[in-house]
């Protein structure tokens, strides 16, 4: 008498979950963009570390083994920026639901 159905439901139990799955889902995506950028830095890696080669063998030219090493930094950084905002998204999502990370 004077209840309001809620099939089971406390405002409780649903408040949190509101925004818990787009920050879990933004999570999860900015993680599967973190492994790609770490293949890419590691075969810059290898592309720097064959330039350098072939330039001491005097088989290339300055300029080709600079590029290498500017593409080298450029994966590093890109590979920062998804780890950085992977890290944001996740510290949000601890936020969300309530939870530490110690």
């Amino acid at each position: 008498m004077g209840k309001t159905p809620t099939h089971g439901l406390d405002s409780r139990s649903i408040a949190p979950q509101i925004g818990i799955w787009p920050a879990k889902q933004r999570s999860s995506d900015l993680m599967e963009r973190v492994f790609p950028q770490t293949e890419l830095l590691k075969t810059a890696e290898d592309v720097s570390v064959t330039s350098r080669e072939l330039f001491n063998q005097g088989r290339t030219n300055l300029p080709g083994a600079r590029r290498a090493s500017v593409v080298l930094q450029q994966r590093r950084l890109d590979l920062l920026n998804a780890e950085n905002k992977y890290a944001e998204a996740f510290r949000q999502l601890t936020a969300i639901i309530g939870c530490t990370t110690r």
